[in-house]
């Protein structure tokens, strides 16, 4: 599958908003990664909106609240709940203006290359939603396998979700719903306030699939030779760069860019390209990156043998009371998970 190949986008302009995203890319390193997740207070850590230091933050409070025996009626907590809830209306309203950006995106691509670009495109996110599928049903599918699960069992748990995903092209969204229901589905509580909440900053399937079929895309478009040792090469650096990213739409787009600007070799005006059908990928990402979080609680839950058969069982056998759990009930459920998924909620 070659998506880009026949493209010639050789004479791409560099647009205001990809130059902005590629400037601030610009200054990636590891060092600068790992001393990026220390904040210099925690007001700093909120303001600039660094979602590694506010992670560290909310991990910290958390923990603190743990340790401190806080109660469920704290005005603390509640107060972290309200504010997360405030946070997703904000982003909706903020999503709500998305599409136009995606019609002037995909106006510019057709207006300097034709309409046949819209073929190309097309290509792109057809491959990427199949690459995705076959990851989602072959490997994760091997990987509920092992422990004794069924992944398609597993999307039929959390299957409301995913709908909401879908519509928002979004993960934060579900996250106190999807900690509910794991614990309702047998998971223990402590494992689903540690592992689902990092895992979206660092268990982002979708995201890392997303940013490697980009990157030969644009190889491919531009015309840009790209060597085996050179793909192997960006594929370390993707393994790093798409740790942190972000959970909504466009959050995979600036990881991208950080790539870009580590490799060199590739133009960073090929952004552009992608402008028009981000959101018709963001929306496949966000897919894969909750049902990602949701197989690796259940290993986990498994592993550490925290996992509850006889619950498990009673979903299946549709015995489940109120499985279909109230978001801000799970957003109260556990004080760790409440402070790191609210979080999570900053871009």
């Amino acid at each position: 599958m070659e998506p880009g190949v026949g493209l010639h986008a050789t004479n791409l302009a560099m647009n205001d908003s990809v130059s902005k995203i590629a400037g601030n890319a610009s200054n990636f390193t590891a060092v600068g990664f790992f001393l990026s997740i220390i904040p210099h207070s925690m007001v700093d850590a909120f303001a600039k909106g660094e979602i590694l230091q506010v992670l560290l933050i909310s991990v910290l409070t958390g923990a603190a609240l743990s340790v401190g025996g806080a109660s469920r009626e704290s005005g603390l907590i509640r107060g972290i709940a309200e504010a997360q809830d405030v946070l997703f209306r904000i982003l909706g309203f903020i999503m709500r203006l998305a599409p136009i950006g995606a019609f002037g995106a995909i106006a510019a691509a057709v207006g300097a290359f034709g309409a046949a670009t819209l073929l190309y495109l097309a290509k792109l996110v057809a491959l990427y939603w199949a690459t995705s599928l076959f990851f989602v049903i072959v490997v994760l599918g091997l990987v509920t396998a092992s422990i004794g699960l069924s992944i398609f069992k597993i999307i039929g748990l959390i299957r409301d979700e995913l709908l909401i995903v879908f519509g928002t092209a979004s993960s934060e969204v579900v996250l106190p719903r999807l900690m509910g229901k794991l614990e309702k589905a047998g998971c223990d509580g402590a494992i689903v306030g540690f592992v689902v909440p990092s895992g979206y900053s660092f268990n982002l399937d979708g995201t890392s699939i997303y940013m490697a079929i980009a990157i030969a895309f644009i190889a491919q478009a531009t015309d840009t030779p790209f060597s085996m040792w050179e793909q192997a090469g960006v594929l370390a650096i993707l393994m790093l760069t798409s740790k942190g990213g972000t959970t909504v739409a466009g959050g995979a787009f600036i990881k991208l860019a950080a790539t870009l600007q580590t490799v060199r070799t590739l133009p960073l005006n090929g952004l552009g390209l992608l402008f028009g059908v981000d959101r018709l990928m963001a929306t496949c990402t966000a897919l894969t990156n909750v049902v990602g979080n949701t197989v690796a609680t259940f290993y986990i839950a498994k592993w550490e043998k925290a996992f509850d058969q006889a619950k498990w069982d009673a979903y299946l056998a549709g015995d489940a009371d109120d499985l279909d759990v109230n978001p801000a009930h799970a957003a109260h459920s556990d004080h760790a998970a409440v402070a790191a998924a609210s979080s999570t909620g900053v871009r």
